[in-house]
Protein backbone atom coordinates (compact mmCIF):
# COMPACT_ATOMS: atom_id res chain seq x y z
CA UNK A 1 0.00 0.00 0.00
CA UNK A 2 1.35 3.10 -1.08
CA UNK A 3 1.64 6.29 1.49
CA UNK A 4 -1.45 8.82 0.83
CA UNK A 5 0.16 12.43 -0.67
CA UNK A 6 -3.50 13.90 0.34
CA UNK A 7 -3.55 14.09 4.72
CA UNK A 8 -6.83 14.23 5.98
CA UNK A 9 -6.47 17.41 6.75
CA UNK A 10 -6.59 18.52 3.29
CA UNK A 11 -9.46 16.37 1.98
CA UNK A 12 -11.93 19.04 3.56
CA UNK A 13 -10.30 21.41 2.00
CA UNK A 14 -9.85 20.27 -1.19
CA UNK A 15 -13.85 19.12 -0.91
CA UNK A 16 -14.82 22.72 0.56
CA UNK A 17 -13.08 24.38 -2.94
CA UNK A 18 -14.82 22.06 -4.69
CA UNK A 19 -17.57 23.03 -3.48
CA UNK A 20 -17.76 26.40 -3.51
CA UNK A 21 -16.90 26.39 -7.12
CA UNK A 22 -20.03 24.38 -7.92
CA UNK A 23 -21.96 26.94 -6.04
CA UNK A 24 -20.70 29.31 -8.49
CA UNK A 25 -21.14 27.27 -11.59
CA UNK A 26 -24.56 26.78 -10.44
CA UNK A 27 -25.37 30.35 -9.38
CA UNK A 28 -24.26 32.40 -11.92
CA UNK A 29 -23.45 30.18 -15.53
CA UNK A 30 -27.19 29.30 -15.46
CA UNK A 31 -29.19 32.51 -16.83
CA UNK A 32 -31.94 30.54 -17.73
CA UNK A 33 -32.24 29.02 -14.61
CA UNK A 34 -33.00 32.41 -12.97
CA UNK A 35 -36.47 33.34 -12.29
CA UNK A 36 -35.76 36.91 -12.23
CA UNK A 37 -33.44 38.31 -14.74
CA UNK A 38 -32.60 41.30 -12.78
CA UNK A 39 -31.58 38.93 -10.01
CA UNK A 40 -28.75 37.87 -12.09
CA UNK A 41 -25.88 39.47 -10.81
CA UNK A 42 -23.51 38.54 -13.62
CA UNK A 43 -23.40 39.80 -17.34
CA UNK A 44 -24.32 36.64 -19.19
CA UNK A 45 -21.10 37.32 -21.39
CA UNK A 46 -19.28 36.45 -18.62
CA UNK A 47 -21.06 33.45 -17.25
CA UNK A 48 -20.52 31.87 -20.83
CA UNK A 49 -17.03 31.98 -20.45
CA UNK A 50 -17.01 31.07 -16.28
CA UNK A 51 -18.91 27.64 -17.38
CA UNK A 52 -16.81 25.14 -18.15
CA UNK A 53 -14.02 26.52 -15.96
CA UNK A 54 -16.08 26.15 -12.25
CA UNK A 55 -17.57 23.01 -13.95
CA UNK A 56 -13.99 21.38 -12.92
CA UNK A 57 -15.71 20.84 -9.91
CA UNK A 58 -17.35 17.25 -10.64
CA UNK A 59 -13.55 15.87 -12.08
CA UNK A 60 -12.45 16.88 -8.84
CA UNK A 61 -15.07 14.90 -6.95
CA UNK A 62 -14.63 11.80 -9.36
CA UNK A 63 -11.21 12.20 -8.52
CA UNK A 64 -10.96 12.08 -4.98
CA UNK A 65 -13.51 9.13 -5.17
CA UNK A 66 -10.96 7.28 -6.83
CA UNK A 67 -7.78 8.19 -5.17
CA UNK A 68 -9.16 7.54 -1.70
CA UNK A 69 -10.71 4.27 -3.10
CA UNK A 70 -7.24 2.91 -3.11
CA UNK A 71 -6.70 3.56 0.22
CA UNK A 72 -9.60 1.35 1.81
CA UNK A 73 -9.13 -1.73 3.19
CA UNK A 74 -12.19 -3.37 2.46
CA UNK A 75 -12.79 -3.17 -0.92
CA UNK A 76 -15.83 -5.36 -1.55
CA UNK A 77 -19.03 -5.43 -2.75
CA UNK A 78 -20.74 -5.31 0.73
CA UNK A 79 -18.70 -2.43 1.33
CA UNK A 80 -19.67 -0.30 -1.75
CA UNK A 81 -23.48 -1.38 -0.97
CA UNK A 82 -22.35 0.50 2.46
CA UNK A 83 -21.26 3.61 0.91
CA UNK A 84 -24.37 4.20 -1.63
CA UNK A 85 -26.58 3.89 0.87
CA UNK A 86 -24.83 6.29 3.25
CA UNK A 87 -25.26 8.94 0.16
CA UNK A 88 -28.41 7.72 -0.61
CA UNK A 89 -29.68 8.10 3.10
CA UNK A 90 -28.94 11.68 3.06
CA UNK A 91 -29.81 12.20 -0.62
CA UNK A 92 -33.63 11.06 0.66
CA UNK A 93 -33.58 12.87 3.63
CA UNK A 94 -32.99 16.08 1.71
CA UNK A 95 -34.97 15.36 -0.49
CA UNK A 96 -37.93 14.76 1.79
CA UNK A 97 -37.43 18.18 3.06
CA UNK A 98 -37.40 19.71 0.05
CA UNK A 99 -40.75 17.82 -1.20
CA UNK A 100 -42.84 19.08 2.12
CA UNK A 101 -40.88 22.28 1.48
CA UNK A 102 -42.54 22.43 -2.02
CA UNK A 103 -45.72 20.67 -0.68
CA UNK A 104 -46.00 23.73 2.21
CA UNK A 105 -45.10 26.61 -0.20
CA UNK A 106 -48.09 25.12 -3.04
CA UNK A 107 -45.12 25.01 -5.64
CA UNK A 108 -44.99 20.99 -5.55
CA UNK A 109 -47.57 18.63 -6.89
CA UNK A 110 -47.46 15.42 -4.60
CA UNK A 111 -47.91 12.25 -6.00
CA UNK A 112 -46.48 8.79 -5.50
CA UNK A 113 -45.54 7.93 -9.06
CA UNK A 114 -43.82 11.38 -8.80
CA UNK A 115 -41.65 10.85 -5.36
CA UNK A 116 -40.89 7.25 -6.75
CA UNK A 117 -39.52 8.75 -10.03
CA UNK A 118 -37.12 11.10 -8.06
CA UNK A 119 -36.27 8.28 -6.02
CA UNK A 120 -34.92 6.36 -8.91
CA UNK A 121 -33.23 9.86 -10.47
CA UNK A 122 -35.50 9.20 -13.26
CA UNK A 123 -37.43 13.20 -12.21
CA UNK A 124 -35.79 15.69 -10.64
CA UNK A 125 -38.39 18.31 -9.93
CA UNK A 126 -36.49 19.20 -6.79
CA UNK A 127 -32.85 17.86 -6.59
CA UNK A 128 -32.35 19.51 -9.76
CA UNK A 129 -28.04 18.99 -9.78
CA UNK A 130 -28.04 15.65 -7.73
CA UNK A 131 -27.61 13.07 -11.51
CA UNK A 132 -24.03 12.69 -9.19
CA UNK A 133 -25.40 10.41 -6.68
CA UNK A 134 -26.20 7.76 -9.54
CA UNK A 135 -23.13 7.87 -10.66
CA UNK A 136 -21.55 7.55 -7.50
CA UNK A 137 -23.61 4.18 -6.88
CA UNK A 138 -22.72 3.32 -10.76
CA UNK A 139 -19.38 3.79 -10.26
CA UNK A 140 -19.30 1.94 -6.52
CA UNK A 141 -20.37 -1.17 -7.85
CA UNK A 142 -17.62 -1.19 -10.64
CA UNK A 143 -14.87 0.07 -8.39
CA UNK A 144 -14.42 -3.59 -6.76
CA UNK A 145 -13.54 -4.87 -9.87
CA UNK A 146 -11.45 -2.35 -11.45
CA UNK A 147 -9.35 -2.14 -8.34
CA UNK A 148 -8.26 -5.99 -8.63
CA UNK A 149 -7.68 -4.81 -12.52
CA UNK A 150 -5.54 -1.87 -11.52
CA UNK A 151 -3.84 -4.11 -8.83
CA UNK A 152 -2.84 -6.69 -11.53
CA UNK A 153 -1.68 -3.81 -14.58
CA UNK A 154 -2.23 -0.19 -13.08
CA UNK A 155 -1.38 0.93 -16.59
CA UNK A 156 -3.59 -1.15 -18.37
CA UNK A 157 -6.35 -0.58 -16.03
CA UNK A 158 -6.44 2.86 -16.81
CA UNK A 159 -6.38 2.20 -20.33
CA UNK A 160 -9.52 0.47 -19.69
CA UNK A 161 -10.96 2.97 -16.93
CA UNK A 162 -10.51 5.61 -20.28
CA UNK A 163 -11.64 4.00 -23.19
CA UNK A 164 -14.37 2.18 -22.25
CA UNK A 165 -16.70 4.76 -20.59
CA UNK A 166 -16.05 7.07 -24.41
CA UNK A 167 -17.23 3.67 -26.28
CA UNK A 168 -19.68 2.71 -24.07
CA UNK A 169 -21.38 6.58 -24.27
CA UNK A 170 -20.78 6.79 -28.09
CA UNK A 171 -22.89 2.69 -28.52
CA UNK A 172 -25.42 4.45 -25.94
CA UNK A 173 -26.22 6.98 -28.45
CA UNK A 174 -26.06 5.13 -31.51
CA UNK A 175 -28.79 2.77 -29.61
CA UNK A 176 -30.74 5.90 -29.17
CA UNK A 177 -31.19 7.05 -32.52
CA UNK A 178 -31.58 3.93 -33.85
CA UNK A 179 -33.96 1.97 -31.72
CA UNK A 180 -37.39 3.76 -29.90
CA UNK A 181 -37.12 2.20 -26.92
CA UNK A 182 -39.35 3.99 -24.77
CA UNK A 183 -39.10 3.84 -20.55
CA UNK A 184 -35.13 2.73 -21.26
CA UNK A 185 -34.13 6.22 -22.27
CA UNK A 186 -33.55 6.83 -18.80
CA UNK A 187 -31.98 4.12 -17.93
CA UNK A 188 -29.60 5.00 -20.63
CA UNK A 189 -29.09 8.28 -19.43
CA UNK A 190 -28.07 7.16 -16.16
CA UNK A 191 -25.99 4.76 -17.15
CA UNK A 192 -24.15 7.47 -19.42
CA UNK A 193 -22.90 9.43 -16.09
CA UNK A 194 -20.11 6.68 -16.57
CA UNK A 195 -18.53 9.34 -19.12
CA UNK A 196 -17.08 10.96 -15.11
CA UNK A 197 -15.47 7.32 -14.51
CA UNK A 198 -12.06 7.98 -16.35
CA UNK A 199 -11.52 10.73 -12.97
CA UNK A 200 -12.11 7.97 -10.67
CA UNK A 201 -9.93 6.09 -12.76
CA UNK A 202 -7.19 8.54 -12.82
CA UNK A 203 -7.64 9.14 -9.21
CA UNK A 204 -7.00 5.35 -8.28
CA UNK A 205 -3.39 5.42 -10.71
CA UNK A 206 -2.84 8.06 -9.01
CA UNK A 207 -2.86 7.10 -5.49
CA UNK A 208 -1.21 3.20 -6.70
CA UNK A 209 1.79 4.46 -8.80
CA UNK A 210 2.65 7.32 -5.92
CA UNK A 211 2.21 9.88 -8.70
CA UNK A 212 2.13 12.97 -6.17
CA UNK A 213 5.26 12.25 -4.23
CA UNK A 214 7.19 11.42 -7.76
CA UNK A 215 5.32 15.02 -8.82
CA UNK A 216 6.88 16.60 -5.38
CA UNK A 217 10.23 15.69 -5.87
CA UNK A 218 10.48 17.42 -9.09
CA UNK A 219 10.66 20.54 -6.43
CA UNK A 220 12.65 19.56 -3.98
CA UNK A 221 14.69 22.69 -2.32
CA UNK A 222 12.73 24.84 -4.94
CA UNK A 223 9.78 26.14 -3.00
CA UNK A 224 9.11 29.22 -5.08
CA UNK A 225 9.13 27.30 -8.10
CA UNK A 226 6.24 25.09 -6.38
CA UNK A 227 4.53 27.72 -5.18
CA UNK A 228 4.37 29.04 -8.77
CA UNK A 229 3.37 26.19 -10.17
CA UNK A 230 0.66 25.80 -7.64
CA UNK A 231 -0.81 29.16 -8.51
CA UNK A 232 -0.70 28.38 -12.15
CA UNK A 233 -2.75 25.05 -11.84
CA UNK A 234 -5.20 26.06 -9.80
CA UNK A 235 -5.48 30.22 -11.77
CA UNK A 236 -5.11 28.70 -15.24
CA UNK A 237 -5.97 25.21 -15.86
CA UNK A 238 -9.63 25.30 -14.84
CA UNK A 239 -9.92 27.43 -18.04
CA UNK A 240 -8.04 24.90 -20.41
CA UNK A 241 -11.59 23.55 -20.07
CA UNK A 242 -13.02 26.04 -22.34
CA UNK A 243 -11.15 24.45 -25.33
CA UNK A 244 -10.89 20.58 -24.19
CA UNK A 245 -13.33 19.11 -21.58
CA UNK A 246 -12.14 15.75 -22.71
CA UNK A 247 -8.89 15.85 -20.93
CA UNK A 248 -10.81 16.40 -17.03
CA UNK A 249 -8.60 13.62 -15.96
CA UNK A 250 -5.73 15.47 -16.25
CA UNK A 251 -6.81 18.87 -14.92
CA UNK A 252 -8.31 16.83 -11.44
CA UNK A 253 -5.38 15.71 -10.72
CA UNK A 254 -3.34 18.84 -11.77
CA UNK A 255 -5.54 21.09 -10.00
CA UNK A 256 -5.43 19.12 -6.83
CA UNK A 257 -1.60 18.72 -6.85
CA UNK A 258 -1.61 22.76 -7.37
CA UNK A 259 -3.61 23.36 -4.47
CA UNK A 260 -2.44 21.14 -2.13
CA UNK A 261 0.99 23.37 -2.95
CA UNK A 262 -1.13 26.36 -1.63
CA UNK A 263 -2.11 25.16 1.66
CA UNK A 264 1.16 23.97 2.34
CA UNK A 265 2.20 27.70 1.61
CA UNK A 266 -1.11 28.59 3.98
CA UNK A 267 -1.14 28.26 7.90
CA UNK A 268 -4.19 25.48 7.73
CA UNK A 269 -6.29 27.51 10.26
CA UNK A 270 -6.79 30.52 8.18
CA UNK A 271 -8.81 27.48 5.89
CA UNK A 272 -10.73 26.52 8.88
CA UNK A 273 -14.08 27.99 7.19
CA UNK A 274 -13.38 25.83 3.82
CA UNK A 275 -12.56 22.78 5.65
CA UNK A 276 -16.16 22.76 7.44
CA UNK A 277 -17.55 23.16 4.18
CA UNK A 278 -15.94 20.19 3.27
CA UNK A 279 -16.81 18.28 6.11
CA UNK A 280 -20.60 19.07 5.18
CA UNK A 281 -20.25 19.05 1.26
CA UNK A 282 -22.47 16.29 0.39
CA UNK A 283 -25.55 17.63 2.55
CA UNK A 284 -24.75 21.41 1.06
CA UNK A 285 -24.52 20.02 -2.48
CA UNK A 286 -28.04 18.58 -1.75
CA UNK A 287 -29.98 21.47 0.33
CA UNK A 288 -28.52 24.05 -2.75
CA UNK A 289 -30.73 22.21 -5.07
CA UNK A 290 -33.62 23.76 -3.26
CA UNK A 291 -32.66 27.15 -5.17
CA UNK A 292 -33.19 25.34 -8.48
CA UNK A 293 -36.49 23.14 -7.93
CA UNK A 294 -39.65 23.50 -8.20
CA UNK A 295 -39.83 25.80 -5.44
CA UNK A 296 -37.24 28.38 -7.27
CA UNK A 297 -39.71 31.24 -7.41
CA UNK A 298 -39.70 31.59 -3.99
CA UNK A 299 -35.91 30.59 -2.50
CA UNK A 300 -34.39 32.19 -5.43
CA UNK A 301 -34.80 35.93 -4.22
CA UNK A 302 -33.85 34.54 -0.84
CA UNK A 303 -30.62 33.59 -2.42
CA UNK A 304 -29.84 36.55 -4.66
CA UNK A 305 -30.74 38.83 -2.22
CA UNK A 306 -27.71 40.33 -1.32
CA UNK A 307 -27.26 41.03 -5.56
CA UNK A 308 -23.59 41.27 -5.62
CA UNK A 309 -21.75 37.89 -6.85
CA UNK A 310 -19.36 37.35 -3.96
CA UNK A 311 -21.95 38.21 -0.81
CA UNK A 312 -24.40 35.75 -2.84
CA UNK A 313 -21.90 33.04 -3.16
CA UNK A 314 -21.22 33.43 0.89
CA UNK A 315 -24.66 33.91 1.53
CA UNK A 316 -25.95 30.78 -0.60
CA UNK A 317 -23.20 28.72 1.69
CA UNK A 318 -24.61 30.10 5.06
CA UNK A 319 -27.58 28.89 3.78
CA UNK A 320 -26.87 25.69 3.01
CA UNK A 321 -24.29 24.90 5.79
CA UNK A 322 -26.80 25.84 8.66
CA UNK A 323 -29.34 22.58 7.72
CA UNK A 324 -26.67 20.86 6.71
CA UNK A 325 -25.23 20.91 9.93
CA UNK A 326 -28.32 20.14 11.77
CA UNK A 327 -29.45 17.10 9.72
CA UNK A 328 -25.93 15.87 10.20
CA UNK A 329 -27.21 14.23 13.13
CA UNK A 330 -30.15 13.12 11.95
CA UNK A 331 -28.37 10.92 9.03
CA UNK A 332 -24.99 9.80 10.84
CA UNK A 333 -28.11 8.01 13.12
CA UNK A 334 -30.13 6.68 10.46
CA UNK A 335 -26.52 5.35 9.16
CA UNK A 336 -25.87 4.07 12.69
CA UNK A 337 -28.84 1.70 12.18
CA UNK A 338 -28.34 0.73 8.67
CA UNK A 339 -24.64 -0.51 9.18
CA UNK A 340 -26.19 -2.35 12.30
CA UNK A 341 -28.92 -3.88 10.30
CA UNK A 342 -26.62 -4.78 7.20
CA UNK A 343 -24.44 -6.75 9.73
CA UNK A 344 -27.40 -8.67 10.72
CA UNK A 345 -28.67 -9.76 7.37
CA UNK A 346 -25.29 -10.87 5.60
CA UNK A 347 -24.08 -13.86 7.78
CA UNK A 348 -20.22 -14.98 7.77
CA UNK A 349 -21.39 -17.32 5.00
CA UNK A 350 -22.69 -15.03 2.48
CA UNK A 351 -19.95 -12.27 3.19
CA UNK A 352 -17.18 -15.06 2.39
CA UNK A 353 -19.10 -15.34 -0.85
CA UNK A 354 -19.64 -12.70 -3.70
CA UNK A 355 -19.65 -9.83 -1.59
CA UNK A 356 -16.37 -10.49 -0.56
CA UNK A 357 -14.40 -12.49 -3.24
CA UNK A 358 -13.43 -9.19 -5.82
Amino acid sequence: MQENYIQRSYTNVIKGVALILMFAHHFFTFPDRIVDASDFVIAPWVAQYLHDPLKICVSIFAFLTGYTYYFKEDKSLLDSLRKTLDIYINYVIVLSICVVLGICLGTYQFTVKSLALELLFIDKPNMEFCWYVAFYILAMFILPFYARLARMNSVFAFSVGLVVPYMLVFLLDVIKQELEIGALDYLLDIIKYIIWFPCIASGLLFAQENLFFKMERLFLNRPPLRLAVSLLFVLVLPFCRCKNTQFDFIYAPLFVFGLIGLVKAINIGFLLPVSIIGKYSMLMWFFHCAFFNVSKSITQPVLYYPRFPILVLLWGLILCLVPSYIVSFAAGWITKIKNKVLNKLFSARLRDGIWERN
